[in-house]
């Protein structure tokens, strides 16, 4: 929501306010956003608030009929009203024309209403009074515009982000206003922990490499177990999430488990005791015993000399511009957990 959109609307000017305020879109974020910023900026100006369901017509009487449902009569109130299309309209017409009362009906509707119904024809009608929180209609838009929600988002909080960088993020962490707005805070956290007011390279590389190895994650756990068709599965989810060619970046992170692996077979095979294994990888006993064997328990020192050197390859592969070096990853893959 825009600082003129909070003030329009979250705060009683001397013209009348409207006796209702209508928020849709699919934007759910956005969306609910709003919806939460109307409420706090009527709470600082001493407003109270209630929230009604308008599938239920004696609670939407009761609210409009007292004035509130549990203060005061004198008291201005906002009622935020959820599924708004299933109350009877002739309610909303008669409240918008009452200049007598102190209520305002905030209706949250939960996507773009439908044209052709009797409630999405009555918010049409409605225009000066709506806000709507829409995903861009065309799909090439939603980076830039997505880009552009990273860089408000910073300066809300009193940083920089270059736009090229915003631009990154969302290449990387997807078209999620709400995983958008998280990164965001992360970064934050970041520039601030390095005293500095504009969010640098390093910053977005740093949260960047947190949401990949997240993103691994899965990939790991079935590449531990040996189980083909999960690591098949999970190596696709990750392709299709990730907008460039993922191959380096997978190796590097696959490979420091792997290596972390070779360790625990290597001691594993010289006969070594969890605790006297755990002491030489500097590991606590209980995470060595009870997280690094079980990933290993399928894996030979051999067999993980074989997934070392498949990664290995492909990340040369994808160094050396080989065509869709990521089929030829998930191929390497797939194979050595066959060799079992």
């Amino acid at each position: 929501m825009t600082a003129g959109a909070a003030g329009r609307w979250g705060v009683r000017m001397a013209k009348r306010e409207p006796n209702i305020l209508i928020v849709t879109g699919d934007e759910d974020f956005i969306r609910r956003r709003t919806v939460r910023e109307i409420v706090a900026a009527k709470a600082a100006d001493g407003w109270r608030t209630d929230q009604v369901d308008g599938a239920d017509s004696a609670q939407l009487d009761a609210v409009l009929g007292s004035g509130g449902m549990f203060l005061q009569v004198s008291k201005r109130s906002l009622v935020v009203v959820e599924n708004p299309e299933k109350a009877d309209l002739e309610i909303y017409k008669a409240h918008a024309d009452d200049e007598e009362t102190d209520i305002i009906l905030l209706l949250h509707y939960e996507g773009n209403p439908a044209g052709n119904t009797k409630f999405g024809k009555w918010v049409a009608t409605q225009k000066a009074n709506v806000k709507e929180c829409k995903t861009p209609a065309k799909k090439w838009e939603i980076p830039e515009k997505y880009a552009a929600f990273c860089v408000q988002e910073a300066k809300k909080r009193g940083l920089t982000l270059d736009g090229g960088l915003a631009g990154a993020i969302v290449e990387r962490a997807g078209a999620n206003l709400g995983v958008l707005s998280f990164e965001i805070l992360k970064l934050v956290m970041l520039a601030q922990a390095e005293g500095v007011t504009v969010i640098t390279p390093d910053n977005v590389k740093a949260s960047l490499a947190v949401l990949l190895e997240a993103e691994v994650q899965p990939v790991i756990v079935a590449l531990s177990g040996r189980n083909q068709k999960r690591l098949s599965t999970t190596l696709e989810r990750l392709r299709q999430t990730t907008r460039d060619d993922a191959t380096i970046p997978v190796c590097r992170s696959l490979s420091s488990s792997v290596l972390r692996w070779f360790s625990v077979a290597d001691l594993r095979e010289q006969g070594k005791s969890p605790d006297e294994a755990a002491l030489l990888l500097g590991q606590n006993p209980w995470f060595y015993r009870n997280k690094l064997l079980p990933q290993v328990s399928r894996w030979s020192r051999r067999d993980l000399l074989e997934l070392f050197r498949a990664l290995a390859i492909s990340e040369r592969k994808a160094l050396s511009g080989a065509v869709n070096p990521w089929v030829g990853l998930v191929g390497r893959l797939l194979s050595v957990c066959r060799s079992e």
